[in-house]
């Protein structure tokens, strides 16, 4: 064990809390930021000696998973809400509207 492995258990659990935070809030820009530290803690993690977290932290990440995929199911039905109201908005306004804006839907994350 060393003794990083402790630091960077929370920092993975703060990174992961950025990443919910910034997901409930819906922005994106942010939650890519998070995740990304997130993946770079987990990435030290992985090469560090093999050490449980303790109990506690254990928790944690098990709560902070539950409430990323909250968030993210969150982000995905107002991701589909988003789309089918401006499918009937582009429908209202003619094909030209709806050929603009597709593209820009089909690219958002799922």
């Amino acid at each position: 064990m060393t003794d990083a492995t402790p630091d960077l258990h929370e920092a993975a659990l703060e990174a992961g809390d950025r990443v919910v935070y910034a997901l409930e809030a819906g922005d994106l820009g942010a939650a890519a930021d998070a995740l990304a530290e997130r993946a770079r803690v987990i990435d030290a993690l992985s090469a560090a000696p093999r050490m449980r977290p303790p109990t506690a932290a254990a928790v944690r990440f098990r709560d902070q998973d539950r409430r990323l995929r909250t968030a993210l199911a969150d982000l995905h039905a107002t991701l589909d809400d988003a789309r089918a109201s401006t499918e009937r908005v582009a429908a209202a306004q003619g094909r030209y509207a709806a050929a603009a804006v597709r593209p820009l839907l089909d690219t958002a994350p799922r």
